[in-house]
C-alpha cells in the first residue's frame, strides 16, 4: 500500500509530510474497507474542487487502479473524488525537503524563509 501510495504521489509531483502519507494510506484502507463490507459511499460529495484534471485526482484514480488489480475490488466515483479531496488536502506541489534557504524582506529586518 506504501509503495502504491508513495508512487502515485510521486509521478504527478505531490509531496505529503509523513503524518499526511500515513494519513492518506489510512483513508485508502478505510476505503477498502468500507467497500468490502458493502458501506461504500452512494452520495456524491459535497467539494466539486476536484476534476479529472487535477493532479490530486490524476493520483487517487492511479492509487485505485493499482489496488483494484491487486484486489478484487471496485472503487466508486465518489470514493475517488473523496480520496482526491484527501490527497488535495494532504499533499503540496512543493517538496518542503528542497527549499531553498531565501532571505525574506520585512521591512528593516530580513528574515529567513527556513530557519
Amino acid at each position: 500500500m506504501r509503495a502504491i501510495v508513495h508512487e502515485a504521489l510521486q509521478t504527478e509531483n505531490l509531496y505529503a509530510s509523513d503524518y499526511a502519507f500515513k494519513s492518506i494510506i489510512i483513508h485508502v484502507i478505510i476505503n477498502m474497507t468500507r467497500i468490502k463490507i458493502r458501506e461504500c459511499l452512494l452520495e456524491k460529495p459535497l467539494y466539486d474542487s476536484v476534476t479529472i484534471h487535477t493532479a490530486e485526482y490524476r493520483a487517487a484514480s492511479r492509487i485505485f487502479d493499482q489496488i483494484s488489480r491487486l484486489c478484487p475490488i471496485q472503487f466508486n466515483e465518489n470514493e475517488l473524488q473523496q480520496l482526491a479531496f484527501i490527497i488535495m488536502t494532504k499533499t503540496s506541489a512543493i517538496n518542503i525537503n528542497n527549499v531553498i534557504d531565501l532571505p525574506l524582506d520585512c521591512g528593516q529586518r530580513t528574515y529567513s524563509v527556513c530557519q
